[in-house]
């Protein structure tokens, strides 16, 4: 059980470093990307794709500034109850730390949970002052973290950043992991957001159509 749990924080950190290298160049050389992708297109399919290029530029960043902005809270409700469950005598300590892992993890889909758990359930492990409430504590406040940033925070965040519905983004997330995974999950909303614009440009296509 704990090789196969190794072999999947292995895989998701892997696919998520792979996804970041990738942005890395295509950013690096997003010129060049971006004229060797319009000149692969039929002319007429390539220029309507030139015409939508700042739209679509701006879906993803505005999907990046929700997941930014996920980070963010991930990190505050971290910190917070954290520290408010120290006062309570859950023996952690180095909680801005904690905080700040739980925060970048919110990048890695799936299991960045459970990797940020992990120091804060070793940390009270080892602790002199352990107990069966302190180690049953870490974990009920560590699902609460993720109740609160998958149930509410993700669909909330994403809807306005993205002005896509929450369940809207619920499914997409959701046939995101079916199809692909960690990747998938990763993906997901931001693709979804680039499949709006098509859709409301082609029904806006088909109306013009009808009337003419």
């Amino acid at each position: 059980m704990s090789l196969s749990f190794a072999s999947g924080v292995t895989s998701a950190l892997a696919t998520f470093g792979l996804f970041l290298l990738l942005t890395f160049f295509i950013i690096l050389e997003r010129r060049s990307f971006v004229r060797w992708f319009f000149g692969i297109l039929p002319s007429d399919l390539g220029e309507y794709f030139h015409s939508r290029q700042q739209i679509i530029s701006h879906a993803i960043h505005a999907w990046l500034r929700g997941q930014l902005l996920l980070a963010l809270f991930m990190f505050v409700i971290n910190f917070i109850g954290l520290w408010i469950a120290s006062w309570f005598g859950l023996p952690v300590s180095n909680i801005f730390s904690l905080a700040l892992i739980a925060g970048a993890m919110e990048f890695v889909p799936y299991l960045g949970p459970v990797i940020s758990f992990v120091p804060a359930f070793l940390m009270v492990l080892v602790s002199p002052d352990v107990s069966l409430w302190a180690i049953v504590g870490v974990i009920g406040l560590y699902v609460l973290f993720q109740q609160l940033e998958g149930n509410i925070m993700v669909p909330l965040v994403m809807s306005k950043t993205t002005n896509l519905s929450s369940l809207y983004i619920l499914v997409v997330t959701l046939v995101g992991a079916a199809l692909g995974g960690p990747l998938g999950v990763l993906l997901a909303i931001p693709l979804a957001s680039v499949l709006n614009i098509f859709y409301h440009d082609w029904m806006h296509y088909r109306r013009t159509i009808a009337s003419s």
